[in-house]
């Protein structure tokens, strides 16, 4: 993706989209992850390969950012009338599944207001929930000091598995796996699953 900024004087947006051409680098450095830079009413300004080629599924509306889920939109919508005019605005991360049963992470962060333009600018990005889980378990665990036996534990934690359906996966003993979910508790800072899970979702390394 290639975005060119217009600094000079003019009444539009100053965002210009330039599409990629058939043999764009975008296809190289390409990893799954969409983009999409919208205003805060949700027009998109920009989007990279990626991000097309969920339009072209009809994940997201081709102009705006819009999906399929009322409940994801109705969310989506009333953080950004919320935090728009905040001066410090937090990311959001949702998750989104589509018709296919493919869940998607979500996450959405202010990046200002460029010349020009009068609504404030944000970047929504969009991967595969499970790569993103699995990407927060290998931080978690290298920043906390989880075991292998611990890290995986944790990831069929995330997958909604108990103590007792997680022994049985990991062909352990149920008290094993409840020391194991002990030890994961102590380690993260966290009392309950839920509260394990959410740690994960929303895991940014060197934030705490």
């Amino acid at each position: 993706m290639t975005l060119a900024i217009d600094f000079r004087p003019q009444p539009g947006p100053c965002f210009t989209t330039i599409r990629p051409g058939r043999h764009s680098n975008d296809d190289a450095i390409s990893d799954g992850t969409a983009l999409f830079l919208v205003t805060e009413d949700l027009r998109i300004l920009s989007r990279n390969r990626d991000a097309s080629r969920l339009v072209g599924e009809g994940v997201v509306q081709d102009d705006r950012f819009s999906t399929r889920s009322s409940a994801f939109n109705a969310r989506l919508q009333g953080w950004m009338r919320r935090h728009k005019s905040a001066a410090e605005m937090p990311e959001l991360r949702m998750a989104l599944e589509t018709r296919g049963e493919r869940a998607l992470a979500v996450s959405v962060t202010p990046i200002g207001s460029p010349v020009a333009e009068t609504q404030s600018i944000f970047a929504i990005v969009v991967r595969d929930h499970d790569r993103e889980i699995r990407s927060s378990i290998a931080a978690i665990k290298a920043f906390h000091g989880l075991t292998p036996s611990e890290a995986r534990m944790l990831d069929l934690v995330c997958k909604g598995l108990d103590t007792i359906a997680a022994s049985e996966r990991l062909g352990i003993a149920k008290t094993t796996a409840r020391t194991h979910l002990q030890r994961l508790f102590a380690k993260t800072g966290t009392t309950r699953q839920s509260e394990l899970v959410h740690f994960v979702v929303s895991f940014v390394p060197g934030a705490e």
